[in-house]
């Protein structure tokens, strides 16, 4: 550095200098040469080995040296590749933010899936739940209708007898149905098809009353706990003509002693009896004995409406199911004899009999007899239970008998009817009116 050297100064030169490996040395032309300072190139370069002194000339190359050894750090040059490099490639990502493109799809995709479903969904759904709650139209020249939901606490097997009361003066007086209920109509929906039921009126109610109580029997099992709605009560028809009302298409067996005849398809009658008025009475020394057809197992009702025509005396089975009607028959009935009256139950020539207490026998009471399973047996008189056996329980079917073993007094029977029986029983209840659409 001198003023022969037109260039400033760019190097340090310092003998006995503490060095570091990355320091080289750079021996120049002899001082003074401005020539060679400026221009000519440089002989030659050596990386130091380690810190510290220079290590004299034994390990460097020999150069006509002039009194002056220059020393540069080696890694300044290197920086300036790396300052160039990060912002050309940290500023060229700018382009990537041009995804403001990507943007402009994003109206067209939306409005074209939002609005194809929404249309095509809302119409296929609708019609289904339709279908279950409310279905179609049973019978246009009926006015009105009401659902009719059965509901059963154990499970309750198709055919089983179910009860329906309601207000029908109510409907009569607002001219919505007929008094002597010949509009009043049963119809069972499956699912998929109609079918008209045979409905019966209770033999203890009447039409147009508050309270009037009918019969039908239901077409599909319902599991314990479950419903059926697919009942429905149609009314509104003023010419409507005879409805479906076959007692046996309800009932397992029934008779209210019509016409003036003992019914031969139901009894095989011996001795004499006369039917008249919508009764029977049975002379003494008969009996009557349902044919086999109508015979039942267990798990049933056994009901009928019967008056004595005189208290204590020998001796009445006047109202009983067995298999025989002759007297050492498997059976099951009720008794009377000249000391009192008997629940009766016998199996194998054993008989096992009960003493009861009927309420004015020579009155007209409802007796039944509900068989349970094959253990049991329980005595009724209109609803109240009067004694439960479970001796001598016969297991098979039976069949209804009356038998008057004495000598001058009658009995009287106004119906009889055998159903299916479970216990609690189901219930049916019709649910809000509806006008025909």
């Amino acid at each position: 550095n001198g003023p022969l050297n037109p260039f400033p100064p760019d190097e340090a030169r310092q003998a006995g200098l503490n060095l570091f490996p990355t320091w080289v040395w750079t021996p120049l032309p002899p001082e003074g040469d401005a020539a060679s300072g400026t221009t000519t190139a440089l002989a030659a370069t050596a990386t130091l080995p380690s810190a510290g002194q220079f290590p004299g000339p034994a390990s460097l190359p020999t150069l006509p040296l002039q009194r002056t050894v220059v020393y540069r750090q080696a890694p300044t040059p290197t920086p300036p590749p790396t300052w160039t490099l990060p912002p050309t490639a940290t500023f060229t990502p700018s382009p990537t933010f041009t995804p403001s493109p990507t943007f402009t799809p994003s109206p067209t995709a939306t409005p074209t899936q939002t609005l194809t479903p929404t249309p095509t969904d809302t119409p296929t759904i609708t019609p289904s739940p339709t279908l279950a709650i409310d279905p179609p139209w049973w019978n246009a020249d009926y006015s009105y209708r009401r659902q009719v939901t059965v509901s059963a606490a154990p499970a309750v097997p198709a055919g089983y007898s179910i009860a329906l009361s309601f207000d029908h003066a109510t409907l009569v007086g607002e001219g919505k149905s007929r008094s002597g209920g010949e509009d009043i109509r049963l119809a069972y929906w499956d699912g998929a098809a109609w079918t008209e039921l045979d409905r019966v009126l209770d033999d203890g109610s009447a039409w147009n009353t508050a309270a009037t109580m009918i019969w039908f029997r239901t077409q599909a099992d319902i599991g314990a706990g479950g419903q059926d709605d697919g009942y429905f009560l149609y009314y509104g028809n003023a010419p409507a003509g005879s409805p479906p009302a076959d007692p046996l298409n309800v009932f397992l067996f029934y008779d209210t002693f019509e016409g003036s005849d003992v019914d031969a398809g139901r009894w095989d009658l011996t001795g004499t009896a006369t039917v008249a008025g919508g009764a029977l009475t049975l002379d003494p020394g008969s009996s009557l004995w349902a044919v086999d057809a109508y015979a039942a197992g267990v798990d049933t009702l056994w009901e009928a409406r019967v008056g004595l025509s005189a208290d204590a005396v020998d001796e009445f089975h006047y109202w009983g199911a067995s298999d025989d009607v002759a007297p050492g028959a498997e059976r099951i009935a009720f008794r009377a004899d000249s000391a009192g009256h008997y629940a009766e139950t016998a199996t194998g020539g054993a008989v096992n009999s009960l003493p009861i207490m009927p309420d004015t026998p020579t009155s007209l009471h409802t007796y039944g007899l509900i068989r349970e399973g094959t253990g049991g047996v329980r005595f009724l008189q209109d609803g109240n239970e009067l004694a439960a056996s479970s001796d001598h329980i016969p297991a098979g079917d039976l069949r209804a008998f009356f038998r008057n073993d004495t000598g001058t007094e009658t009995l009287l029977c106004e119906w009889v009817r055998v159903r299916a029986y479970v216990t609690p029983e189901p219930s049916a209840s019709a649910g809000a009116e509806e006008a025909k659409p």
